[in-house]
């Protein structure tokens, strides 16, 4: 799941059929190889992936690391929260680079192909990537209403240059070709209910596979798959039948694992490992379900809330307040933002879809922070909620040594009524 989900996304950033098509001012997309420069914080309108943030500028870009590597130059950042994750094709990611690792002055990044037998230009920090697609999401902290702050982090943005390497040493700039990708849409006239396979074999011949992923790829034969696609003649409709069910039984398993990704504290759900998976491909479906590409935990971490205390599940007919005897440790910023069911920021006429330390109110004079979260409008900070089902993530930026030794634990989502 997370490889096609990421896929997916790649896809929906990138444009393949129309890669330097103009964007709009919340997307970070671009044509792939080339960097995206998001203008504006991220808004209910912006659908192409799940659990963004609107604490930061997006600065991001999908790469193609088949032909060579990429450099990334970053300039000077002063006083301002920073950083940059490399993120795999299956969704997972070992480092993140900025403020926390390097303060105002980042070296440049050298990405690279495991595979890659080449040269490395001095003085640079190398990241070996083993897979062919890497997602590179930039994040720098913004002030969400003022238009001055926005202006400042476009003048950071617009000194960021990404560039392959042959480019890199003849000093060219300008943008970067994008390359073709493979489409991901079943063919005409497949099955619906194995959709899901198509987009798999169509994902993964293209990808760089470790041996463990190649077994694992073997063992699915069975399932229809040949060299480079799905062979849907290969299986009966009873034998159809039975993969579709398995599908949505995937689907199940998966959104329980999304319930409880790690350590349960007050309706929170925290996982620690953040997207270091290892061995556990369920943790890494569940992460993907609702927070794909999360950053590495000693950058982020990301408690997810989708029940109050007592373990319903978040509804907006309901109102919960969150209290914060003390402010939640960390050295960059935190804050908590609600999303639909589905995953996408909530629509409201006041336009607040996350609050935290730099919501003008929310600290109050004794140092603690007190939230209201319900569909109907409350006095104090409120966070609006849907006419439904929501859930929660709280994000922990640079978070001091007490989150992740879980010394501190997030605030109970309590229930009012």
């Amino acid at each position: 799941m997370p490889w096609v989900e990421a896929a997916r996304l790649r896809v929906r950033r990138t444009l393949p059929d129309d890669p330097f098509a103009p964007r709009v001012e919340t997307s970070p997309g671009a044509a792939l190889n080339n960097i995206g420069r998001q203008r504006r914080t991220s808004d209910p309108r912006y659908r192409v992936g799940v659990g963004v943030n609107s604490d930061t500028l997006y600065t991001s870009a999908w790469l193609d690391l088949a032909e060579e590597p990429f450099v990334l130059e970053v300039p000077r950042v002063e006083d301002r929260y920073y950083s940059f994750q490399v993120g795999h094709a299956d969704s997972s990611s070992d480092v993140a680079f900025g403020s926390r690792t390097h303060g105002e002055t980042m070296p440049p990044v050298f990405l690279c192909s495991s595979r890659y037998e080449g040269e490395v230009p001095a003085g640079m920090l190398v990241v070996r990537t083993p897979t062919r697609y890497v997602n590179l999401p930039g994040r720098i902290l913004v002030d969400p209403i003022s238009v001055n702050d926005h202006k400042k982090v476009h003048e950071i943005q617009d000194g960021i240059r990404l560039r392959p390497l042959s480019t890199y040493l003849t000093g060219q700039d300008g943008p970067n070709p994008a390359p073709p990708q493979r489409p991901l849409d079943p063919p005409a006239g497949s099955d619906p209910r194995l959709a899901f396979l198509h987009e798999l074999a169509a994902v993964v011949t293209e990808e760089h596979l470790t041996d463990a992923e190649q077994a694992h790829w073997a063992a699915l034969a069975p399932l229809g798959f040949t060299a480079d696609e799905l062979d849907e003649s290969a299986l009966s409709e009873a034998a159809r039948e039975e993969v579709a069910a398995g599908l949505l039984d995937g689907q199940e398993q998966v959104a329980a694992k999304a319930r409880e990704l790690g350590t349960q504290v007050g309706g929170w759900t925290v996982n620690y490992a953040g997207p270091r998976f290892g061995d556990d491909p369920l943790l890494r479906a569940g992460v993907a379900r609702d927070q794909i590409f999360v950053t590495v935990p000693e950058e982020g971490l990301y408690p997810l809330g989708k029940s109050d205390a007592d373990g319903e599940q978040l509804h907006g007919r309901h109102t919960y307040r969150i209290h914060f005897p003390v402010l939640p440790p960390v050295e960059a910023f935190w804050s908590v933002t609600m999303y639909t069911a589905d995953g996408f920021l909530v629509p409201n006429e006041r336009e607040v879809y996350t609050l935290g330390d730099r919501t003008p109110g929310v600290v109050a004079d004794d140092g603690s922070a007190t939230l209201l979260l319900a569909h109907a409008p409350q006095e104090g900070s409120w966070l609006p909620a849907p006419d439904g089902p929501f859930y929660l993530m709280l994000r922990l930026f640079a978070p001091r040594p007490e989150v992740l030794d879980r010394s501190w634990l997030p605030a109970p989502i309590e229930r009012l009524a």
